[in-house]
């Protein structure tokens, strides 16, 4: 069974964001069942298509019509602006799977449980961090993936917040606690058996090499164009 978190393709596109990305496309109109095809054929295409400056443009209009896309869509096309390096097929893979990511801990309490399928949600890591010492080893993947995908969306989506809980709070960590932590179980899990199995290796790699540079962008997202 793949976690739902391990997705690195463009598989979570939505009919409707096909329909938003044929609507930018220049020239003559094409039809749906075309763009389809194109995606199945050729994602490297669609690949190009999000990281257009025209996407992106029509994503930013207030006039825009966007409710119709996915958070997938939304958050893929910002991510690649938002990072320095958005290109070559590794980059892309961990772009897709922070996008759906974002996507996910959009929905509920998904940031605070490690399995969706479980009861158990985790407010704190040091929570996460006793689950994961008494967890048998088929779990442990889990929770070092959950680890290092929460340590990056706190540093990153809420890294102000963070930094004023410890400027101000009174038992507050640093945030750098927390990058260190993503960082080492993004490490650990892609030397897992199941991140293999799973295609996850590199992508948890490059997060775990990269961990600031990824949460640097996350934070230009948040800051540039989801202020409001």
């Amino acid at each position: 069974m793949q976690p739902d978190f391990a997705r690195t393709r463009l598989d979570p596109l939505s009919e409707p964001d096909l329909h938003f990305l044929l609507a930018q496309m220049p020239g003559q109109a094409h039809d749906f069942a075309e763009v389809a095809g194109l995606l199945a054929a050729f994602p490297s295409t669609v690949e190009s298509m999000l990281s257009s400056a025209r996407v992106f443009d029509a994503i930013q209009d207030p006039r825009a019509q966007i409710l119709t896309i996915s958070p997938f869509l939304y958050f893929n096309v910002l991510l690649r602006h938002a990072l320095d390096d958005a290109r070559g097929r590794p980059e892309r893979r961990v772009i897709n799977y922070l996008a759906n990511l974002l996507a996910l801990f959009l929905h509920g309490d998904r940031a605070l449980r490690a399995d969706p399928e479980q009861p158990t949600r985790y407010r704190y890591m040091v929570e996460l961090l006793a689950a994961l010492e008494a967890a048998p080893e088929p779990r442990k993947f889990i929770l070092r993936a959950h680890i290092g995908n929460y340590a990056l969306w706190l540093t990153g989506m809420q890294g102000e917040w963070l930094e004023q809980r410890h400027r101000y709070g009174r038992r507050a960590v640093a945030p750098e606690y927390y990058a260190e932590l993503g960082q080492g179980h993004f490490h650990q899990a892609a030397r897992d058996p199941e991140a293999l199995r799973l295609g996850l290796e590199d992508v948890f790699m490059r997060l775990a090499l990269l961990f600031d540079y990824y949460r640097a962008g996350l934070r230009r997202m948040r800051g540039e164009w989801m202020a409001g």
